[in-house]
């Protein structure tokens, strides 16, 4: 009895003495917490250049047929035209009367964008160099020959969308299909142009957003100053987006581009202009009375821009700068969307406000 008595006692002094595991666990996580200053310092060089590495193999990696294809013909350009034409779209909805908007706007708008994405197409095709972009079976003249076919077929589809639109339609759809032909044409010619691969911001943006606009009006359309903004930013986002593709190439490819005419330093201001000026344009339409406040949406695509200008901005060695296309890629097409999305909710919110005022009005 007394020895069962002792070992008892024993047991609870010791047990006073060992802290409980709830308060030896925070100890053991606090004493491996990293240094709270780690997390704003710089990654060291061997960590970039892992991250870099599986970036390029990511790239290099063997791809599908399917995937082959998308490369060949840059699938994510068809993108620009979608966005542009949704966006004239959605400009015309939000802004015009019910009896502007009609079925037949709409599938001229349809036919106008499959017209646009295979001409997109077939310029990429015949405007390709290398042939490490092309399906392993595909030739550069077969190429060639199926982007010819492309360009045609897409020339006749856009050209049914634009037959019955407002004056100017038709001359601004033409001055269009020159600019993408003499584009596609460009690397025929010994010397390389300088500026050449801003001409597809100039088409996909201003011109085709133009074009759109008129394919959907059957009489005299007025293009107003908010109307030009929008324009003018989208082409200065596409803008922002060839001059991140040609900082992503290295130097040396064979071929001259931007980056080897006006340098790198200053290829890398004209990106951050452009990506700056994007904004300024459809900030300056929504706060003024040129457009819907809705269009004020774009704001909230900020977060993803903010990675490709910060990468332009402080990115020491040129070869940081091979994730800036897809970034600004990404950030391209949240832009859009929520540019969509800004002028699809002011034109509910001025109907909604319309109909109050007819209730009010019957009352």
């Amino acid at each position: 009895m007394e020895t069962d008595t002792t070992r008892n006692a024993d047991q609870l002094r010791e047990d006073r003495q060992t802290p409980p595991a709830t308060e030896q666990a925070p100890r053991a996580r606090g004493a491996a917490l990293p240094d709270p200053d780690a997390f704003f310092k710089h990654e060291s060089g061997d960590n970039r250049r892992a991250a870099l590495t599986h970036d390029r193999a990511q790239q290099t990696a063997p791809a599908t047929l399917v995937m082959q294809w998308a490369r060949a013909v840059h699938a994510q350009t068809a993108l620009w035209s979608v966005i542009t034409i949704a966006t004239a779209a959605a400009m015309l909805w939000s802004g015009a009367p019910h009896a502007a908007w009609s079925r037949s706007s709409l599938e001229d708008l349809l036919l106008l964008a499959v017209g646009a994405i295979l001409v997109t197409f077939g310029v990429n095709l015949v405007h390709t160099t290398s042939a490490t972009t092309l399906p392993g079976a595909l030739t550069q003249s077969r190429a060639a020959q199926i982007g010819v076919a492309l360009f045609v077929v897409g020339t006749i589809i856009g050209a049914v969308g634009v037959r019955g639109s407002a004056s100017g339609g038709m001359l601004w759809a033409g001055l269009g299909i020159v600019g993408a032909a003499g584009y596609a044409l460009a690397p025929l010619a010994n010397r390389h142009l300088p500026g050449l691969e801003l001409l597809p911001a100039v088409l996909v943006g201003p011109l085709l957003y133009g074009v759109a606009l008129l394919a959907a009006h059957r009489a005299h359309f007025a293009v107003s100053n908010g109307t030009w903004m929008v324009a003018l930013a989208l082409g200065s986002f596409y803008a922002a987006r060839q001059c991140a593709a040609s900082l992503a190439t290295a130097v040396g490819t064979g071929r001259q581009t931007l980056r080897d005419i006006v340098g790198e330093r200053n290829l890398r201001l004209l990106f951050v202009l452009a990506l700056v000026a994007a904004y300024g344009l459809v900030v300056l339409a929504g706060v003024g009375h040129h457009l819907t406040h809705g269009v004020l949406a774009v704001l909230l695509s900020l977060p993803i821009a903010i990675l490709p200008l910060s990468g332009a901005l402080l990115a020491q060695q040129s070869a940081a700068l091979g994730v800036l296309t897809r970034q600004t890629q990404r950030a391209l097409v949240v832009f859009g969307a929520w540019l969509i999305c800004g002028l699809l909710l002011g034109g509910l919110y001025m109907r909604f406000l319309g109909s109050l005022h007819v209730l009010h009005s019957i009352k």
